[in-house]
């Protein structure tokens, strides 16, 4: 997905949020630096984990503009295109 990243980076806002709450902000960013991903790292706000039903690190979401989950895939799942797509409709309904 990095490498998809960057062509939407003006259309659509990116983040990683951390499934571990141990880990300090440093060694987060550190290992953001280390993977080389282009989007900023943040900590996960009271319940937001449990909340969307994330319960394995690597899942990926994405919400629309009205903060409506458009998409959903876990560790190992979605394809190059399948983010193309889904980035193409989000940056389409800005």
């Amino acid at each position: 997905m990095k490498g998809i990243v960057p062509g939407y980076a003006d259309k659509v806002a990116f983040f990683a949020v951390s499934y571990d709450t141990f880990q300090d902000m440093a060694k987060l960013t550190e290992h953001a630096q280390e993977q080389g991903w282009p989007w900023p790292v943040a900590y996960p706000v009271g319940s937001l984990l449990r909340d969307l039903g994330v319960g394995i690190y690597s899942t990926k979401i994405a919400f629309d503009s009205r903060g409506v989950i458009t998409y959903t895939a876990g560790p190992g799942e979605g394809t190059d295109e399948d983010f193309r797509r889904v980035f193409q409709n989000l940056a389409a309904s800005r």
